[in-house]
Formats: C-alpha cells, sequence, structure tokens
C-alpha cells in the first residue's frame, strides 16, 4: 500500500485532493466565470469596450489557471496496474465506489448473431464488477 505524503495542517499531497475541497475549487471557479461572464455582457450591452476586453482576458486567466492545475495533478499523478480482481476505489464526496476486472477474453467478433462485428485484429472483451463500498463511508453518513 502507498504511504500519503502530508503536508501543512494535514493536508493529503499525495496527488489527490481532498473531494470537498476540489468540489468547492470546481464549483468555485463555475461560479467566478459565470459572474464574469456576466459582467462582461453588462459591459458590452453599456458599449464598454475597454471594460469587456479585460473582462475576457480576466475570464481566459481564469480559466487557464483551473486547466493548469488539472493538467498539473493529472501529470502529477501516477498510472496504476491493477491485478485482475484487484480493487480499484473512486473516492466521492462522502463515500466510495469500488471496481474490479474480474474477466479478460480475446475475441475475434462481438455482437448478437444478427448483427456480428469482426476484428480487423482482436477485441478484448472486459468484465467489471462494480459495487458501493459501505465500509468507506463518511462517518456521518448512516451505515447501511
Amino acid at each position: 500500500m502507498k504511504e500519503a505524503i502530508f503536508g501543512p495542517a494535514g493536508m493529503n499531497l499525495d496527488g489527490n485532493l481532498e473531494a470537498h475541497l476540489a468540489v468547492l475549487l470546481y464549483l468555485g471557479t463555475a461560479l467566478l466565470l459565470a459572474m464574469g461572464a456576466s459582467a462582461g455582457l453588462y459591459f458590452l450591452i453599456r458599449r464598454r469596450w475597454r471594460w469587456a476586453g479585460r473582462t475576457a482576458l480576466g475570464l481566459l486567466a481564469v480559466a487557464a489557471a483551473y486547466l493548469a492545475v488539472l493538467a498539473g495533478f493529472s501529470l502529477a499523478s501516477q498510472e496504476m496496474v491493477l491485478a485482475p480482481g484487484e480493487n480499484k476505489y473512486l473516492c466521492a464526496l462522502d463515500c466510495h465506489a469500488a471496481y474490479a476486472v474480474v474477466e479478460v477474453k480475446q475475441e475475434k467478433t462481438v455482437g448478437g448473431p444478427a448483427h456480428p462485428v469482426a476484428a480487423r485484429g482482436t477485441f478484448y472483451v472486459v468484465t467489471l464488477r462494480t459495487w458501493f463500498d459501505g465500509s468507506t463511508t463518511a462517518p456521518w453518513r448512516p451505515k447501511t
């Protein structure tokens, strides 16, 4: 199991922001962009071209900063290859969804008998098992 790296105030710095902080940053950015777009539209209607241009540049800067942070975290993340049957958990706000590869088959054709599709090479048919892992819910959620 990989050890987590903790920074100031106990923030987990292993490449995954806490889900709550990530959602707040996403929603805050969306709100900032919506407010900026509204202000830009106001300036355009009032024919204040200089302010409309400044607002557009601000919107581009916010969008570029958000995309840079997103790309940075993506580039800093590590690829993990899981063995068949090994679980992968995706963190949500207060619980985890789990996935596991159950089976991988190689097939030359897929589809039903009425509409078979032939591969130019090989199809890989992957069977996944997915479930909600109740043992990983947040402490404030009732256990079901």
